[in-house]
């Protein structure tokens, strides 16, 4: 296996966990990014906001959409651009952003203590991140 399949695997891995919790909190991996980015950076424009979160306008306004209907975001006209809005979180998802920086804080800690307890190279320790919870 080449490090690059190892990487990938470990990704896969680190991606599963965090989707696991976050659909503990009823979130995809997605919302709780935009719930993060919009709580770290609250006045960007979706373009700034598709650019951070590596994805297209589309998937980014389907899941402003569901976060809006699940009472995590609202939106209000910009008033400097007619034709723009601006997003905030409300209360609810001001709320949900502790539960998402637990979230990443817990699976970085699983992945450190993975690879602080595993002996080798690069690889073997990608392979042993690549391997939790199984």
């Amino acid at each position: 296996m080449t490090t690059a399949q190892s990487i990938l695997r470990a990704a896969q891995r680190i991606n599963a966990l965090i989707s696991e919790r976050a659909d503990a909190i009823g979130l995809t991996p997605r919302q709780l990014e935009i719930i993060l980015l919009m709580a770290d950076e609250p006045n960007l424009s979706g373009r700034e906001m598709t650019e951070r979160c590596s994805t297209d306008r589309s998937t980014l306004a389907a899941v402003m959409r569901t976060l809006r209907n699940k009472k995590l975001i609202d939106r209000k006209p910009n008033k400097e651009d007619e034709r723009a809005y601006h997003n905030y979180l409300t209360k609810a998802g001001l709320a949900k952003v502790k539960d998402c920086e637990t979230i990443l804080l817990n699976v970085n800690m699983i992945v450190e203590a993975a690879i602080a307890s595993t002996r080798g190279d690069i690889d073997t320790k990608l392979l042993a991140i690549a391997a939790l919870g199984k």
